[in-house]
């Protein structure tokens, strides 16, 4: 028998029916099958019967090829019709209602992903991985109003979670109110003090933003973000120069244009200073050296225009537009 087996793959393979497809066959368990197989496998292979009175072979309907994905896709429909009939027959049935979020996570219909989120949070409020899907099903279809009052609520029924409060923050930033993010940031802060690092730098950034310049120093200057991540070196350094502490603006910004050669941020921020301090009179070579890296800049990027009207306005050389 085991010779026969042998000779059958060959076959097989000569026919250009593949090892895969005969294992599986025979794991079917009946030979009769492994023959059907066979005789199809030839017929693909090997050119059909002209049909009576014509000269060209018979044409062999083919599926078309998206019928098993629609087929899908009907059944998932018709699964959930099911789980909502059900639903509204009995609001508290929280089984169906989970049935119906992993079936809309497959189709990512975030519209409806948001509302059932919603209602399996009324049975199961402390459910945090369903809390979470609600938040990013929320920024998905921006609905900002509703993912701020979806966080507020998070954080007065988990006040003692440090992720609800970052995300409480993170959206607030998003929604302008900066003030309020501030006190999700140092409410963070105090619940997780081995994530401070990361916070102080991200509260900094936001007092950057509002322009508290002594405050967004003194957070980044406590974390070591400032020394491997660019944004909060580059937001360090801003409030230093917007505080006039140069002579500690400068070397950080050394330090960063060496690390980042073609980043014309940094490039920027040094011009700035040095045109800053020739003004306040520290010496004419700080104008000589803001017109050189302004220059620098565009060499890198000649399409800064507020960059080209500094330059021209401290008496540079006119470069080409």
């Amino acid at each position: 028998m085991r010779w026969l087996t042998l000779l059958g793959i060959a076959i097989l393979l000569l026919a250009g029916w593949s090892t895969i497809d005969f294992v599986r066959a025979m794991l079917r368990g009946d030979g009769q099958q492994t023959r059907a197989a066979n005789h199809n496998s030839r017929v693909a292979t090997s050119s059909p019967p002209a049909a009576p009175g014509h000269d060209e072979p018979a044409e062999i309907p083919v599926a078309p090829a998206s019928e098993s994905d629609r087929s899908v896709s009907e059944r998932r429909q018709d699964r959930l019709r099911e789980l909502a009939a059900i639903v509204e027959r009995d609001p508290y049935n929280e089984r169906a209602l989970r049935d119906m979020l992993a079936l809309l996570r497959e189709s990512e219909d975030w519209d409806a992903i948001a509302e059932t989120c919603r209602r399996l949070l009324i049975l199961a409020p402390d459910d945090s991985e369903v809390a979470a899907l609600r938040e990013r099903a929320l920024r998905n279809t921006g609905d900002g109003r509703a993912l701020l009052d979806a966080l507020a609520a998070e954080t007065a029924a988990r006040p003692t979670d440090v992720a609800v409060w970052i995300r409480y923050g993170s959206a607030l930033i998003d929604a302008g109110r900066v003030h309020d993010a501030i006190d999700a940031f140092t409410k963070a802060i105090e619940l997780e003090p081995e994530l401070r690092n990361q916070l102080l730098a991200t509260r900094g950034a936001a007092y950057a933003r509002l322009k508290i310049w002594d405050s967004a120093a003194g957070d980044l200057e406590q974390s070591s973000l400032s020394k491997s991540d660019a944004e909060s070196a580059l937001t360090l350094a801003q409030a230093y120069a917007e505080l006039s502490r140069w002579n500690e603006a400068a070397p950080l910004l050394d330090r960063w244009r060496a690390a980042r050669p073609r980043d014309v941020r940094f490039l920027n921020l040094a011009a700035e200073i040095a045109w800053r301090r020739h003004i306040r009179g520290d010496g004419p070579e700080h104008a000589d050296e803001a017109r050189r890296l302004w220059i620098a800049s565009l060499d890198l990027a000649p399409g800064q225009s507020e960059v080209r009207q500094r330059l021209l306005d401290s008496g540079g050389l006119p470069l080409k537009p």
